[in-house]
């Protein structure tokens, strides 16, 4: 195993007869990759209304937590001065022209773990951030806050993309919208891989680690987050390696990875 991440060559594995689920299904069944989580919370949502394995936004919770956002629950208690950010998915986007025509504004419901909210986009900072925003994928929001009470003091919330700048002023040259998955990419300290061996035979284990090793080496994979590798044995023994390898974290590479251990593997970042 550990000299399967070096440059001489490894000794074949002899795997041990043991019986397995797979013998129970044909081989073109089992050749069938699980859906990555977001396709299948995608699905979710779209038959149901709701999601029910997870959130899309579990998956990024490390990344959420480093960049210091306000879940949507707590915004009545922040300041409507200074500037907030979100993580969020956006359910709907209406985009209307400007009654003079000149520009255009968004109006976007979105939604966390813990609620939603209105999010308005206006003229250019919507321009400069529109393939972001209608892109589906999960994202980092910033703007500035607006409250209101109505006579029974229910306070309504809202949000407006950017900054408040005079009239006339140019945009500034700052990201209000970040997929998360960039965010991921640049800020993850290290990459972290457990496989739960007792859930592999020996031969699919083998398999499992020939694939992973060609997935964290591949080019496409490329990145600066260094791979860490545990792997957690029958009796609950977990061997931690470092793999000479870094990659830029994605929600492609950790299907990959999971699908090359048939869904024995569990992956986050630091």
């Amino acid at each position: 195993m550990f000299g399967m991440f070096s440059n001489s060559s490894r000794s074949s594995v002899a795997a041990a007869s043991t019986s397995s689920v797979d013998d129970a299904f044909p081989a073109d069944i089992l050749a069938i990759e699980e859906w990555p989580e977001q396709d299948l919370l995608a699905h979710e949502k779209a038959v149901l209304g709701f999601y029910v394995s997870g959130h899309p936004l579990d998956r990024f919770r490390e990344v959420i937590r480093r960049s210091g956002t306000t879940s949507i629950e707590n915004l009545e208690s922040s300041d409507e001065r200074h500037p907030v950010t979100l993580a969020g998915i956006i359910n709907s986007i209406r985009v209307r022209p400007f009654k003079n025509g000149n520009g255009r504004m968004a109006i976007m419901l979105v939604e966390d773990a813990t609620g939603s909210i209105e999010i308005i986009a206006m003229g250019d900072v919507f321009d400069k951030h529109e393939e972001l925003l209608t892109s589906g994928q999960p994202m980092l929001l910033t703007g500035n806050l607006r409250k209101s009470s109505d006579d029974d003091g229910n306070v309504d919330i809202s949000m407006r993309l950017g900054e408040r700048r005079r009239r006339g002023e140019p945009a500034p040259d700052k990201l209000f919208v970040q997929l998360l998955d960039d965010v991921r990419a640049v800020t993850s300290k290290e990459y972290r891989v457990s496989v739960r061996m007792g859930e592999l035979t020996p031969e699919q284990m083998v398999q499992g680690l020939e694939r992973f090793k060609t997935l964290v080496e591949a080019q496409d994979h490329a990145g600066k987050a260094p791979v860490a590798l545990t792997i957690v044995t029958e009796d609950q023994c977990a061997v931690r390696m470092s793999v000479p390898a870094s990659v830029r974290p994605s929600d492609e590479l950790e299907s990959q990875i999971r699908n090359a251990f048939r869904q024995a593997a569990s992956v986050r970042t630091a």
